[in-house]
């Protein structure tokens, strides 16, 4: 059966999306209906995300198909977007590989420029850009989301390097950017250390 919404129905979708992010963010143990949001409301959200869903595997179709006649493949490769190679997610629903996303091309992350690479990184690790930037040198690690401990990708490099480094590790931002993909990559300044914080996972924390 095939979902359908209208306008109002993803602008609901949307609002809600935003006032859940926005609670977990103050509270990660709060829930949608703590925040007072009905089931129904729910319901509409969880149309919306399958409705995206379905969008986004007609994009990718477009692009893999490689069509010359067809303008939408056309203008997202002109932009220098590529489709991913399919990953295999530890954690997927009923273990299918996760869908390809759209990223961009090796060639088009080289030719961003420093701030272009600054803006990305602090809106996908959502750093301060003025607190970031005051530090002289900067190293990159990777989150072992397996064995819970950070490894140096980087030794002491400035902010330019560390920041393609991180870029050409994460297809500019888009894959391996948070603690729920197991792995993960961020800069750091260069004189941050990492501790064991004592418990009994043994995990290691700034």
């Amino acid at each position: 059966m095939k979902i359908t919404l209208d306008a109002s129905d993803r602008q609901v979708a949307e609002v809600t999306a935003r006032l859940i992010a926005r609670g977990a963010a103050q509270d990660p143990s709060s829930s949608p209906r703590d925040l007072g949001i009905p089931d129904a409301t729910i319901c509409v959200l969880a149309r919306a995300h399958v409705e995206l869903c379905q969008q986004v595997r007609a994009l990718h179709a477009l692009v893999e198909g490689r069509d010359p006649a067809d303008p939408v493949a056309c203008a997202i490769a002109h932009v220098g977007l590529v489709p991913r190679a399919p990953v295999t997610s530890i954690v997927s629903l009923g273990d299918e590989p996760t869908a390809p996303r759209l990223v961009l091309a090796e060639a088009k992350i080289a030719k961003l420029s420093d701030d272009e690479l600054l803006a990305i990184y602090c809106r996908v690790m959502h750093e301060v850009r003025d607190a970031f930037i005051k530090h002289s040198a900067f190293v990159v690690r990777v989150w072992d989301g397996m064995d819970d401990c950070w490894t140096d990708c980087t030794g002491k490099v400035a902010l330019s390097t560390a920041l393609r480094d991180w870029a050409r590790s994460t297809d500019g931002g888009t894959r391996c950017v948070s603690y729920d993909e197991i792995a993960y990559y961020k800069i750091f300044p260069d004189d941050t250390r990492m501790l064991w914080d004592g418990s009994a996972e043994g995990g290691m924390h700034r």
